[in-house]
């Protein structure tokens, strides 16, 4: 129900969680007798939800408001009820607390598999709603997890670059993202953070000092029609014999795009209609020249 109080939305996401399959956390441990299983899986359910609002994200008001000069805008974007895959740029650590801080509802997210290996960062991420990927491969389980989140209309969060960004510019993103949001058509919510560099920096910049971080939310949109509309815009050739503008590169690139819209100048690297179109042209190029000579291989 539309426009339902917070602690409904909240409660009913709670026993969404209790009654289906466990995503995360205990319940997993296939070596463990069913029943036990269950048992663990809503009492970890329970601790998780009650750490998040009762101790994470104040916790995470607490220390952005005290070190740093946090502001929102767009919060209005922030979808009351359903799922969505939450997209941003990362640029440190402190960026996962701005995303416990201003989720509507716990949120899964994917979180890079080093954190499992240590069992104190392990829990605390898992508490967080962190699952593991393996960065760099095809981590089936991982995209199969998230690809779950989103049937069940909860928050799938995930870097589309996969790693903090050395030059604070947005970076190429991995294709993952991009696939789970266009195979499983989840609205995609954009969120841009700018500042959370300089919190580890304040030693250079006077350890008084408290660096703005301003976190932009924009606009939920459909990641296929937002790169139709691009294409339209820019009269830009299919990639492929279907007529579509759905290959994952462009793809990746449309969703980035989402991010360096809301994001200040000095932060958006190449990511601008601009280039975004020229590198599509040049891969549909490069796709038609293989082909023309793979035909011609073939005839000789």
């Amino acid at each position: 129900m539309k426009g339902s109080p917070i602690v409904l939305r909240i409660w009913r996401e709670y026993l969404l969680e209790l009654r289906e399959p466990a995503l995360i956390g205990p319940g997993l441990n296939v070596n463990l007798p069913a029943g036990l299983r269950k048992v663990l899986h809503y009492l970890f359910i329970t601790f998780r939800y009650l750490t998040t609002f009762f101790f994470f994200k104040p916790l995470a008001w607490l220390i952005l408001h005290l070190i740093t000069d946090f502001r929102v805008k767009g919060r209005e974007n922030l979808p009351e009820e359903g799922g969505f895959v939450g997209t941003w740029n990362h640029l440190s650590n402190f960026d996962a607390m701005v995303g416990t801080l201003l989720s509507p509802r716990p949120p899964l997210v994917m979180t890079k598999y080093e954190y499992f290996k240590t069992p104190i960062l392990g829990g605390v991420a898992m508490l967080l709603g962190g699952f593991p990927v393996k960065r760099g491969t095809a981590d089936r389980q991982a995209v199969k997890t998230s690809l779950a989140v989103v049937k069940r209309k909860q928050i799938l969060g995930i870097y589309p670059e996969g790693t903090r960004s050395k030059t604070f510019q947005l970076q190429d993103p991995q294709p993952g993202a991009a696939m789970i949001a266009s195979s499983s058509g989840a609205q995609v919510l954009p969120l841009g953070i700018a500042g959370t560099e300089n919190i580890m920096r304040r030693k250079k910049l006077g350890f008084l000092t408290r660096p703005r971080v301003v976190v932009s939310i924009g606009k939920l949109y459909s990641l296929k029609e937002a790169a139709a509309a691009f294409a339209l815009e820019h009269n830009l050739p299919a990639s492929g014999k279907r007529g579509k503008h759905d290959d994952l590169d462009f793809l990746s690139d449309i969703m980035m795009l989402k991010i360096a819209e809301i994001l200040p100048p000095e932060y958006r690297g190449h990511f601008t209609p601009e280039a975004v179109a020229e590198r599509y042209r040049q891969r549909v190029a490069e796709k038609a020249s293989k082909v023309a000579n793979q035909e011609m291989t073939s005839l000789n």
